[in-house]
């Protein structure tokens, strides 16, 4: 059975929609759920499944989906008739497909080489939109490639995967069915997502459109206080960016924002509870006029509370190596309370 949505029950998007009734995606948002980040039961056979499972059974039980996730930005849905508006907005999915499908080339293959298709891409965009559109290549990682995006006068970043790379925490599967549930679960820490087109199999359409943010080159401990403040609050994390941003250089994160959707993961229960208890506290002794001892004493607590907890004898190598197979998550934190407890000694 597929579902129609309208712009008022797209609820997995962050995005603010425009109010109409035309608008289709007939896609996967309701079904997009914490499965999609961990492993679920089977709804056809009542048995365990793993995510990138519980992605194809979705997919294979709304076909009118197309394999197409979220929602074309706001400008565009008010360029588009009203009248003939769910036949463009496929127009546009179609564009899309074939873009990502002409970038899905090997690691390592250079923009140039179908930069006559971009070309094309750009001017059949402009055609249907009415505003002038630019692809500019900006990088290429060890899973896919990005692009930017000028349409009009806001700017997007396009995401496609390595014809040749495959990953069982990344990629063409898991990245556009995560995006939706971490815009939603995320605290606001997660870039924008808009929509995007799941790949299984040999399929090489799968791609990704979010915001773009300007990156900055160091943040101020403010800023990084603030981004660090909504990861804690977060049910929903990268664990993958953790690690990279206890040290403050990570490439996952642009600007304020977390750009990578791979490697999700769900915070347990009473982890997320004292982690946004502590979040809270942090916030107060910070951010508040009064920097009261009282409340950077409390932001010290909260996260000492957590730590031991998490904590290892680093001399023991076999209960390291344990730890790490079986507690990466929580290594990650505490790596992430580490870098919290040096930035507020500063801050005194």
């Amino acid at each position: 059975m597929s579902i129609q949505f309208s712009s008022n029950n797209l609820k997995y998007n962050n995005i603010r929609r425009p109010e109409n009734k035309n608008i289709a995606f007939q896609g996967l948002n309701r079904h997009l759920s914490k499965h999609f980040v961990e492993a679920g039961i089977s709804k056809i056979t009542g048995n365990s499944i793993t995510v990138q499972e519980a992605v194809r059974e979705a997919i294979e039980a709304n076909p009118k989906s197309r394999r197409f996730v979220g929602n074309l930005p706001a400008e565009w849905i008010k360029a588009l008739p009203k009248e003939n508006r769910k036949e463009h907005v496929q127009k546009i999915q179609d564009l899309f497909s074939g873009l990502a499908e002409n970038l899905s080339t090997p690691k390592g293959t250079k923009f140039e080489k179908i930069e006559n298709f971009c070309t094309d891409f750009s001017q059949q965009l402009k055609q249907i939109l009415g505003l002038d559109t630019n692809i500019k290549d900006i990088g290429s990682g060890d899973i896919g490639k990005t692009y930017k995006l000028e349409i009009g006068k806001n700017k997007y970043v396009f995401k496609t995967f390595h014809s040749d790379v495959s990953s069982e925490v990344h990629g063409k599967i898991l990245e556009p069915s995560r995006a939706p549930y971490a815009n939603k679960k995320g605290c606001k820490s997660f870039i924008d997502f808009y929509f995007g087109k799941i790949a299984t199999g040999d399929t090489k359409d799968g791609f990704m459109l979010t915001k773009f943010e300007d990156p900055k080159q160091q943040l101020i401990p403010a800023e990084e206080l603030k981004r660090l403040i909504r990861i804690l609050k977060s049910p929903v994390v990268s664990t993958d960016t953790f690690i990279s941003m206890a040290r403050n250089n990570s490439k996952n994160i642009i600007g304020e924002k977390i750009v990578d959707f791979g490697a999700l993961n769900l915070v347990e229960q009473n982890l997320h509870e004292s982690l946004k208890k502590a979040a809270k506290n942090i916030n107060k002794h910070y951010f508040n006029s009064k920097k009261t001892p009282t409340n950077q004493d409390l932001a010290f607590k909260e996260i000492e509370i957590i730590k031991p907890s998490m904590s290892i004898n680093l001399s023991d190598k076999e209960a390291f190596d344990n730890f790490i197979k079986n507690h990466a998550f929580n290594s990650n934190v505490y790596n992430l309370l580490q870098r919290l407890t040096a930035i507020l000694k500063n801050s005194t």
